[in-house]
């Protein structure tokens, strides 16, 4: 984008967003350094109430300062420091503030979300050594816990916003609401009248009173009793935690450790759970989202009626008659053939069984030649004379016989 694309397009919408509607490119052009912030900061105070200060009074430092830690929260990349950002600003350079505005206005929304969020969810830089106070963990993993539950609210919210009703569809449903509490209305007039002649009604309608209230506050102590044991869960998670986080420590101290070896020891217990957030948990997360496409798939299919049912049973039933019929021609179809194969299944095992003894009878005699090997050749050794291969002797006696 260039320089006078970036121009018309930062005028435009300084424009459109209100900031100043009778601003031109002339009159932004002539604009001095202590305009040129004012108006950049501006800009800024849109994103977050943190900017709503006046730069006239601030301190070049301050304003350079804030302005920085905000390059993170945009997403804006700025190569200089922080020495290099005060002397542009002071002196305006429009190679800061033209790239600068034109990024924030070219999404402005969403970087007033993005803004919004950072406030809640930036992540406290804690020194790795006050992890070791047991109140400073439990403080920072109380920190954490309401993080999580701050995603969850805002996530939770931007689903109601994004499903929302028009406001037709809100009038519609508005009408048919009051059509039923004017249904409602009538429905209560008429059990009025009619057990109005009964002559304990005021009794009757005193009780069931007592006994709704009583069933709203017992409904509050259920809910709370629930809060409490969720709230009991937790604490005792975090009590386990930091015992045995003592007793780990403990255990170092007294075996005299270091402070080194602590921090290693640490050291490797963070890099046990990277490995096992990179590794492992990725692994789980894929087969818990497999299975839960398995069920939104189930569940996404039409209601099974009772009709289903019963076609189903039918079925499975004819099933059930078809396999008994195959089984048992099957069976028929064996017997007959029983008389004709009975001979010649005999006489494959009678087979099978010379042929095992044979093997049986060849590995003794095979067994019996090697110990009486073995036996010749001590005796040829204790004479003197070379070792004897009754095998290689046997196979040149046939050539001998051959010949």
């Amino acid at each position: 984008m260039s320089a006078g694309h970036d121009t018309y397009f930062i005028v435009d919408r300084l424009r459109e967003y209100g900031f100043e509607e009778d601003l031109s490119l002339v009159t932004f052009d002539e604009k001095s350094p202590t305009e040129l912030l004012e108006l950049l900061n501006d800009v800024l105070k849109n994103l977050s109430s943190e900017h709503d200060v006046d730069v006239r009074n601030e301190g070049i430092e301050n304003t350079a300062l804030r302005i920085i830690r905000m390059f993170a929260v945009i997403k804006f990349e700025y190569q200089g420091d922080l020495q290099q950002l005060q002397n542009s600003l002071q002196t305006g350079d429009r190679d800061l503030f033209y790239p600068l505005l034109s990024h924030i206005l070219s999404k402005l929304p969403d970087l007033r979300k993005r803004a919004y969020l950072a406030k809640y969810l930036m992540p406290i830089e804690v020194p790795e050594e006050m992890f070791a106070d047991p109140d400073i963990m439990e403080k920072f993993q109380q920190y954490k816990d309401i993080q999580e539950q701050f995603k969850v609210t805002h996530k939770e919210t931007e689903r109601i916003r994004g499903t929302s009703l028009q406001p037709t569809e809100l009038k519609r449903e508005v009408s048919q609401l009051e059509d039923e509490k004017m249904q409602l209305k009538n429905k209560i007039n008429k059990l009025e009248q009619r057990l109005k002649k009964n002559e304990n009604f005021n009794e009757l309608y005193e009780v069931t009173s007592k006994l709704r209230k009583e069933q709203e506050v017992e409904v509050k102590l259920s809910e709370q009793l629930m809060e409490r044991e969720m709230g009991l869960k937790q604490e005792e998670i975090r009590y386990f935690q930091a015992k045995k986080k003592l007793q780990d420590l403990q255990m170092a101290s007294s075996n005299d450790s270091s402070g080194e070896e602590l921090l290693q020891k640490l050291k490797d217990d963070v890099h046990m759970t990277g490995f096992l957030s990179k590794n492992k948990l990725p692994e789980d997360i894929k087969q818990k989202a497999t299975r839960l496409e398995q069920v939104k798939q189930v569940l996404s299919r039409p209601p099974v009626t009772e009709a289903d049912i019963e076609r189903e049973q039918n079925e499975i039933y004819q099933l059930n008659i078809a396999v008994q019929d195959l089984k048992d021609r099957q069976r028929k179809m064996q017997k007959s053939g029983d008389d004709k194969l009975s001979m010649f299944r005999n006489q494959a095992v009678l087979v099978s069984r010379k042929k095992a003894d044979v093997m049986e009878r060849f590995q003794m005699l095979k067994e019996e030649l090697k110990d009486a090997e073995k036996e010749l050749n001590e005796k040829r050794e204790k004479l003197g004379h070379r070792p004897v291969d009754l095998l290689q002797v046997r196979k040149e006696c046939r050539f001998t016989y051959a010949c």
